[in-house]
């Protein structure tokens, strides 16, 4: 189908960037898009998010949101995707809670939770996700 082929584009996007070394720099434009586009996609959609729960996009969320090299823009939006993937799923907040980089999730996060830091975005997704977990 047309969604597959598009999310398939976007994941393959995506791992090629978040499997990438620090010395790499990919394009902040294109993995704002492809993680965008991943968020914008299983926004209230069960389905997709259980899909995209199920093949790992989860943890690379997580690894590329504690990567040293990315922006501040691309955190924002990995801390949203990951907040819209673990909104519906106990069993994928329960994993990234216990999961090896938890710590440095809480620190990235807890970082993040300033009001200023998300004032044009509607809500502080960094909280929301902080009481997720």
């Amino acid at each position: 189908t047309k969604f597959g082929n598009i999310m398939g584009r976007g994941t393959n996007m995506f791992r090629k960037y978040s499997n990438a070394p620090e010395e790499v720099n990919v394009s902040q434009n294109m993995s704002i898009a492809t993680i965008s586009l991943i968020s914008v996609v299983c926004r209230d959609n069960i389905p997709v998010q259980e899909t995209l729960n199920n093949t790992g996009m989860l943890f690379e969320l997580v690894d590329l949101l504690v990567h040293p090299t990315i922006s501040e823009r691309e955190k924002k939006w990995c801390v949203h995707t990951i907040f819209q993937l673990l909104l519906s799923s106990p069993v994928s907040q329960g994993k990234v809670l216990y999961c090896e980089q938890a710590v440095k999730i809480r620190k990235q996060l807890l970082g993040f939770r300033e009001d200023s830091v998300w004032s044009k975005w509607p809500k502080n997704y960094s909280k929301l996700v902080l009481q997720l977990l």
